[in-house]
């Protein structure tokens, strides 16, 4: 679950509390408010671009967001280019552009079925094409992938335009997730022909990633073979994103088998075994994960928050309780002090059983500790006082929760 930081997602939150506790007077919610189990973590993975190094630090695992431009954790390239600007290029600000993207987004809508009067409004809307432009037209396409690749392909043709590293980016995203892998290769190609500058790790990451997520894993791993024809080496870290790719979608099978065949060519780390852990406990595979965890120990590397907390994960929603409190003791014995998300993972599997004491025990037991609680650590308990008909707690720790701010 991720966690929530920003004032808004705070107020959310409160709202939803509120809703909670009133939800349990007028008896019109009958659905089970226990939120959802916890997610998964895992180390990074999902940086379009690639670090010096890794953090290992606890952050909860998000559904595929390789190329996305929202990452805080490492900074998107970005390139400069010197567009040759026609004449009666006029000078910009953000709402006119705004507004041109609309006009095109518009046209693109009309005559997206009709290429040759598509191309013909398209050159009588007198919008000027440069990158600002084409990011934010396919931006305003969004999903709609059709017509934000009909408005490149028109672009990219614009005398004085050369696409940006953000457009090819999008383009790529775009495809991919249409399942036009052909397209995308053929994207590639284009980018080594005419802009081999721009022709990363980071497209081949995404065609891993939409491989896998279509359960296309010969594909997947066929992209790492291809990466050098295009003069792009694959390294330690596109492999580690490979087997997260394959993790995430449920091949955690082929994962590790592809992890034993590449131990020569790939040096293994705690982001690799972090990975297959994970994906075993996501399939509710403990015996295979404390095998990975063997293996880690073996290889030189100790657990850390990340693995444990993925463990926990495990352990809290194949309901084995007592071996998730033991591994709590573990944690703190051997050094590594749970956080937030780890007592909130046990909070939530007791609320889901309706084991509201012991959520309690496990609530003190965290603020003991001074480990602060979060504003998912509250609504979990509230929604399951709620559900428990404890009004009267769940107001208390909803004023608790708002004097902590």
């Amino acid at each position: 679950m991720q966690r929530l930081s920003s004032s808004s997602s705070k107020i959310h939150l409160c709202n939803q509390s509120y809703k909670l506790i009133l939800s349990s007077f007028s008896l019109i919610d009958n659905q089970n408010l226990i939120p959802n189990p916890p997610a998964y973590q895992s180390h990074h993975f999902s940086s379009p671009s690639k670090p010096q190094h890794f953090s290992t630090s606890s952050q909860n695992l998000s559904k595929d967001s390789t190329f996305s431009s929202d990452d805080n954790n490492r900074e998107t390239p970005r390139f400069s280019f010197l567009e040759n600007k026609p004449n009666f290029q006029k000078s910009h600000n953000s709402d006119s552009y705004s507004a041109d993207a609309e006009t095109v987004y518009n046209i693109l809508r009309k005559f997206h079925t009709r290429v040759p009067k598509l191309e013909l409004a398209l050159n009588e809307s007198n919008v000027v094409v440069c990158s600002t432009l084409v990011e934010k037209v396919l931006r305003r396409c969004g999903d709609a992938g059709n017509l934000g690749y009909r408005f490149f392909s028109w672009a990219s043709k614009q005398p004085g335009y050369t696409p940006s590293y953000e457009a090819y980016k999008s383009m790529i995203k775009v495809l991919s997730k249409m399942k036009q892998f052909g397209a995308v290769w053929a994207l590639i190609d284009e980018m080594r022909r005419d802009n081999p500058h721009l022709l990363t790790s980071d497209a081949f990451i995404v065609l891993m990633r939409r491989f896998a997520s279509s359960r296309m894993v010969a594909k997947a791993i066929q992209v790492l073979d291809e990466m050098p024809k295009y003069g792009c080496e694959p390294d330690d870290y596109v492999f580690g994103c490979l087997l997260d790719a394959l993790c995430k979608n449920g091949n955690v099978k082929e994962a590790a088998s592809l992890f034993e065949d590449m131990r020569v060519r790939f040096k293994p780390d705690i982001r690799h075994f972090t990975s297959l852990l994970y994906g075993w406990c996501k399939l509710g595979k403990l015996m295979e994960a404390k095998f990975v965890l063997v293996q880690m120990r073996e290889a030189g590397f100790e657990p850390d928050l990340v693995v444990y907390n993925n463990l926990l994960s495990g352990y809290a929603m194949a309901g084995k309780m007592q071996d998730a409190f033991d591994l709590i003791g573990e944690m703190k014995r051997k050094g590594c002090e749970p956080n937030a998300n780890s007592y909130t993972i046990l909070i939530q599997a007791l609320c889901g059983k309706e084991r509201m004491d012991e959520a309690m025990l496990v609530f003190v037991e965290m603020k003991k500790c001074g480990c602060n609680a979060d504003v998912v650590t509250y609504t979990t308990l509230i929604s399951g006082f709620c559900k428990w008909g404890k009004i009267e707690k769940s107001y208390e720790l909803l004023d608790s929760m708002l004097k902590e701010g």
